[in-house]
């Protein structure tokens, strides 16, 4: 499966994402889905676009409460070259929902929302 995951930026957009998808569906434990879930946001952030970025923050969201904090930090270092400032409000968002993050976490943030507003503001 992690070959899978490995070369899906190689392929067009909506297959590599259909993969992705497929690969993710796959996965039955928690456990499992966890480690998937760290490898397919690395691919994600090679694949770029709109929907690699819903799909991260999804990812994002979904584990944003946690405290160990890994699988967040590696997200946002997908996510953050990926966003416009389209996505300002929502790193703002996130920060008032996870006052409680990890000082690595929160740079992450930071550095997206910087991302947004002055690096990649014509996205």
């Amino acid at each position: 499966m992690y070959d899978m995951i490995n070369i899906a930026p190689s392929f067009d957009l909506p297959y590599s994402l259909e993969l992705i998808n497929q690969v993710l569906k796959s996965v039955n434990t928690l456990e499992k889905k966890y480690t998937y879930e760290y490898w397919c946001s690395e691919a994600l952030g090679k694949i770029g676009g709109i929907d690699s970025v819903e799909y991260l923050k999804k990812i994002v969201e979904k584990y944003g409460s946690e405290k160990d904090g890994i699988l967040i930090e590696r997200v946002f270092r997908s996510l953050n070259p990926l966003v416009s400032t389209k996505d300002e409000d929502w790193y703002i968002n996130f920060l008032k929902l996870h006052t409680d993050i990890s000082d690595t976490d929160l740079n992450r943030v930071i550095e997206g929302l910087v991302e947004s507003v002055l690096i990649n503001p014509l996205r």
